[in-house]
């Protein structure tokens, strides 16, 4: 026998090797899945860490108050809405976007005038229009993308132009001073649209009956933002959202505990929807039976 020649494999050893490899693999996958939105969540909640800061900052520099956010007191939507607001406090415009979110590259001018495109669990708000283009009367475009929306509660809007602001007066924060229990009072978190108004003091507002129920192009409907928790109420980081609060911290929110925050200083945290108002298992839309009670 030559000493010199190689032994081949066989095709049978060859089958034996990629089936192992293959079951490597597929033992391997869900864990590399799992590890890879464990992470994609804890960068989401640095990013939303830093939104606190940047929350924070503004107030320092302009008398303790929180974004206007509504036009009055000689500034237009542009000037007062926390998009443009806050721009100055931080350069990386991937702060906005959730890492698990896929980014919407759709073109701008396939919308029409009066669509707003809302995100979903996996998928960005807007855009709404192109970048650098802002006006005063256009005044999204300068924030035409994202994927977290802020509390609209801690806002400080003025009199005069919006007759909703007078009717809901004890409900908003106004000043970061005015928020006791600050680490219960979500500021900045994941969200389908640039704002959410959650509240329980006048009517409370339901679980959606799907995680996903706004089209990616609707005409925005004032009756659609009403229902105020389908904007957050989504399965984005495993049965739950993340969330900056005014205390400065950044956390995972369950779903069902959203109904448990303090979301402006009239809500009541134990509304129907949470166990001390009596809510049951069977109350709750079938996708989020399941998930843990508050």
């Amino acid at each position: 026998m030559n000493s010199n020649s190689k032994k081949a494999f066989t095709l049978i050893e060859l089958l034996v090797v990629i089936a192992i490899i293959a079951l490597l693999l597929s033992i391997l996958m869900p864990a590399l899945s799992m590890v890879k939105k464990q992470a994609e969540t804890v960068m989401c909640r640095s990013n939303l860490k830093q939104w606190g800061i940047v929350f924070t900052m503004y107030t320092v520099e302009n008398g303790d108050y929180f974004p206007q956010n509504y036009s009055g007191s000689g500034l237009s939507h542009f000037e007062a809405y926390w998009c443009h607001a806050t721009m100055q406090y931080y350069e990386d415009k991937t702060l906005r976007f959730c890492p698990s979110v896929k980014r919407n590259e759709a073109s701008v001018a396939a919308l029409p005038a009066t669509a707003v495109r809302y995100g979903s669990t996996r998928t960005n708000w807007g855009p709404f229009a192109a970048e650098n283009t802002a006006t005063p009367s256009n005044w999204w475009d300068e924030f035409p993308e994202g994927s977290y929306g802020m509390n609209e509660w801690c806002s400080s809007p003025v009199s005069g132009n919006w007759a909703f602001i007078e009717d809901d007066a004890p409900q908003w924060w106004r000043k970061i001073s005015n928020v006791s229990r600050s680490a219960t009072v979500p500021i900045f978190m994941d969200c389908k649209m640039t704002d959410v108004y959650p509240r329980a003091d006048k009517v409370t507002s339901p679980p959606p009956a799907e995680s996903d129920v706004f089209p990616v192009d609707n005409a925005l409907d004032y009756a659609d933002v009403g229902a105020t928790m389908n904007m957050i109420t989504m399965d984005r980081h495993n049965k739950g959202i993340n969330s900056a609060f005014v205390d400065g911290s950044a956390r995972k929110v369950d779903l069902k505990e959203l109904w448990k925050l303090k979301w402006n200083p009239e809500y009541n945290t134990s509304n129907i929807w949470t166990k001390a108002g009596g809510v049951t298992k069977d109350q709750w839309p079938e996708w989020m039976q399941g998930f843990k009670e508050y």
